[in-house]
């Protein structure tokens, strides 16, 4: 299948050479705009673990500086430029961008399609941001992006992967000497020294490109509507998991290592779910639902009554001189 679907993924590469091309010659313009930027993004079709990394950079730093987080609000049943308020929700704006908004109200949150256009509004408002964080900007070549951070995952390193529909990259492998930061994230905790600097070799890095090793750090308990559970109370009962994430892998091997019992619905990344669908989750009648974060945004509202938990999640860095080395280039490139 994959020798019948090259010429496709060929095809591909040559548009993506053809278009970054006008972009590197100047023939296509890029914006610079007068605020600082960073942005976030990958070369995969999704679950790198972008948000996690947005999530970090907003609990490190919104005390410090003026956030805020622009997302094109992938999915959302709204159009334009919509920032976000009390009232939001994530069918308004998007669920990662909601999850933002709940998990940091202090953080001004806005969506747009078209990034530029989402800026000049966030610089017109009267207590403007000094930086914006942009999340999946990888492809968006229109804004010049000051500092680009790149997250790829141990297990599946763009350097090992394809262009789609062969593989799951949708930019060429060359695109990554544009971030100054690549993060390999979802690493197993149990890594060394040696395994890192083989995996730096591997995705031969630029020099002043820095790379930094990340996991993901599970909760010991579960929040719900108004209550938290802590894990080891779920031990003697099979709960549902429902998840609607690219790579609900790491969720499914916590659990089975904490000793959770689960079935588990699985549904695409960013699912919609419908009255079926959760007419479905409901005919489950389990006595506990544990779902993500991102998911929890979009299952409330349809689950009003259901005893719904969501499991919070945060990234990790695997060694400690790793975490003081990005968060003092952060900190250095927010305060410059």
């Amino acid at each position: 299948m994959r020798k019948l679907l090259f010429p496709l993924a060929w095809i591909n590469g040559l548009l993506l050479l053809i278009r970054h091309t006008l972009f590197d010659l100047k023939l296509l313009s890029q914006k610079r705009v007068a605020i600082k930027t960073v942005g976030v993004g990958n070369l995969a079709l999704g679950g790198t673990g972008k948000s996690v990394v947005v999530d970090y950079l907003l609990e490190q730093f919104k005390k410090t500086t003026r956030l805020a987080v622009l997302s094109r609000g992938y999915k959302r049943k709204s159009k334009g430029y919509i920032q976000a308020q009390q009232n939001a929700t994530a069918a308004l704006i998007g669920d990662e961008p909601f999850q933002f908004h709940k998990k940091h109200p202090e953080v001004i949150v806005a969506v747009c399609e078209k990034r530029i256009v989402g800026i000049q509004h966030l610089m017109a408002l009267e207590n403007a941001p000094s930086v914006v964080i942009l999340d999946d900007v990888m492809q968006h070549r229109w804004l010049a992006i000051d500092k680009l951070i790149m997250t790829t995952t141990y297990d599946n390193l763009y350097t090992r992967d394809a262009l789609f529909p062969v593989g799951a990259l949708r930019d060429r492998k060359k695109e990554a000497q544009r971030a100054a930061i690549v993060l390999i994230t979802k690493c197993p905790k149990q890594m060394t020294l040696e395994q890192t600097e083989h995996i730096k070799k591997s995705i031969n890095s630029k020099q002043n490109q820095a790379v930094f090793f990340t996991s993901i750090d599970y909760a010991s308990k579960i929040i719900g509507y108004s209550k938290t559970i802590n894990l080891k109370e779920l031990k003697g009962i099979t709960i549902l998991v429902v998840t609607g994430i690219a790579d609900p892998r790491p969720l499914c091997t916590f659990l089975e290592e904490t000793q959770v019992k689960f079935d588990h619905l699985a549904f695409p990344d960013h699912h919609s779910f419908s009255d079926r669908n959760v007419k479905k989750i409901e005919n489950h009648q389990a006595k506990l639902i544990l779902t993500t974060e991102k998911d929890f945004g979009r299952l409330s509202p349809k689950l009003p009554n259901a005893p719904l938990f969501y499991l919070p999640i945060k990234l990790s860095f695997l060694f400690k001189k790793e975490e003081e080395l990005f968060t003092h280039e952060i900190k250095a490139f927010f305060e410059d």
